[in-house]
């Protein structure tokens, strides 16, 4: 009966290293407390609009997504501003590309978000209908000019260049179009211009129907538009796997601009998987002319974002925000 009990205490010790063992393995370390094996990938779901602002996010995921180590990038594409800020609140992206002011406007008003990347600059240009008489900000006056979103950089921008004619946001009718629908809006004669980010300008042209009044560029150069918002939960659970991408975002950015140089063909054969653009309309956004929009320099700086926002409260776009929380530079390079 001795030797059964001994026999049972054994057994016991045995179950328990062994037990131990598996559940030790399941934190990732051994049973001296030292790791065992890789904690997994997480994945960070990014919402997006098939646009040239969101580039620099996309092409990340085409050349480097495979190669990180603590974060998996999953692109959804949106068609509206609105389905793509819906899903942010309802926590079913954990970030998204969106405007500036916008992002700023949705962190107003409770979403606890940050903005860890500028996704671009640039990018946007007044389109007017090619027969059409309007040469100034003054000929705008009275006009329908539509922008992506009642917020937006681009309306902000908007008034900024009607300011240059004495007049402002309210000297206009601004609606808010879809992107993909302005340059029918323009064809079919609803509206009298637009201020949309590329492809819409460029395939205004392509169509026929329009002409570029003004690019943004030469409105207020430098400007950012688009930035890269994320919950802070997601910050907070996996600041590595945060700073990996971002640090890809930027090589990217850098990677499309150089791309101009050899014609923007792998950029556009890249961006292809993503969304629905004919590579040539890419091109022709990217080289006519190379700083139509550029994805250089994509760390974000509080001064950048200080000027958007400060255009957008005097616009009367958004209320004035605390940026110092918003804008999270910690994960940029540079």
């Amino acid at each position: 009966m001795g030797n059964k009990k001994r026999s049972s205490k054994n057994m016991d010790r045995r179950q328990f290293l062994k037990t131990g063992a598996i559940g030790c393995a399941a934190l990732g370390l051994s049973s001296l407390g030292f790791p065992l094996i890789a904690a997994g990938k997480t994945t960070l779901k990014m919402g997006y609009i098939p646009i040239l602002d969101h580039f620099a996010m996309l092409i990340s995921h085409a050349r480097d997504n495979s190669s990180f180590k603590a974060i998996d990038i999953e692109p959804v594409q949106f068609k509206s501003w609105d389905a793509l800020s819906g899903a942010l609140k309802a926590n079913v992206v954990g970030g998204a590309m969106i405007l500036s002011n916008f992002g700023m406007d949705l962190f107003n008003n409770g979403l606890d978000i940050r903005t860890v990347a500028v996704g671009h600059r640039h990018g946007s240009g007044i389109t007017v209908r090619a027969d059409s008489s309007i040469n100034s900000p003054a000929d705008l006056k009275g006009k329908t000019v539509a922008v992506p979103y009642r917020v937006s950089t681009q309306a902000a921008i908007l008034d900024k260049y009607l300011k240059g004619g004495g007049l402002s946001l309210k000297d206009v009718t601004v609606i808010a179009v879809p992107p993909p629908n302005m340059p029918e809006s323009l064809k079919a004669g609803s509206i009298d211009a637009f201020l949309g980010p590329e492809p819409a300008g460029e395939r205004a042209i392509q169509m026929g129907v329009g002409k570029i009044l003004k690019l943004s560029k030469d409105i207020m150069p430098g400007h950012i538009c688009c930035t890269a918002v994320v919950h802070k939960q997601q910050l907070t659970s996996n600041p590595e796997g945060i700073r990996e991408w971002v640090h890809s975002m930027q090589r990217s950015g850098k990677f499309i601009d150089e791309d101009k140089g050899r014609g923007s063909i792998e950029v556009a054969t890249l961006a292809r998987k993503y969304v629905q653009i004919d590579e040539r309309v890419i091109v022709n956004v990217m080289q006519r002319p190379t700083n139509r929009i550029t994805y250089s320099g994509l760390a974000p700086k509080l001064a950048d974002f200080q000027a958007i926002h400060d255009m957008s409260v005097s616009a009367g776009l958004i209320q004035k925000t605390d940026l110092k929380t918003f804008v999270d530079e910690s994960f940029a390079k540079g």
